[in-house]
């Protein structure tokens, strides 16, 4: 008599066939519900068959991402929130400007009634 299949060994053998695939992907390839997949999700991580390989665009747009999660024992990749990067690039820009001009930030108001720094 084989093996019964469990469910978490079918996830883990969708993930290994597809390459990194999404929560939203394996319901679609199970056919089962989301809430379902993530436990065997869950429970193949915390056995170690399943690592998160990087994160990808979310289906619902804006700033959100997705786990992408691939087969064997790996480091998970660390989230990147795309709000850090849109501000880090905006402190870069402050700096450069700052820098450029060789003199500290002063308010426009207080410069057009003060002057310029000295």
């Amino acid at each position: 008599m084989s093996k019964p299949k469990t469910k978490i060994y079918e996830i883990v053998a969708l993930i290994r066939e597809h390459g990194p695939v999404s929560p939203n992907r394996l319901t679609e390839l199970t056919g089962d519900f989301r809430q379902s997949v993530d436990k065997y999700i869950r429970q193949a991580h915390d056995m170690g068959l399943i690592h998160i390989a990087d994160f990808g665009p979310s289906p619902l747009g804006g700033n959100r991402t997705v786990k992408l999660y691939a087969y064997g024992k790996g480091i998970d990749a660390k989230r990147v929130y795309a709000i850090d990067r849109a501000r880090q690039k905006t402190i870069e820009k402050i700096r450069a400007k700052r820098t450029a001009l060789n003199r500290p930030h002063r308010d426009t108001y207080v410069e057009a009634l003060f002057g310029a720094v000295a």
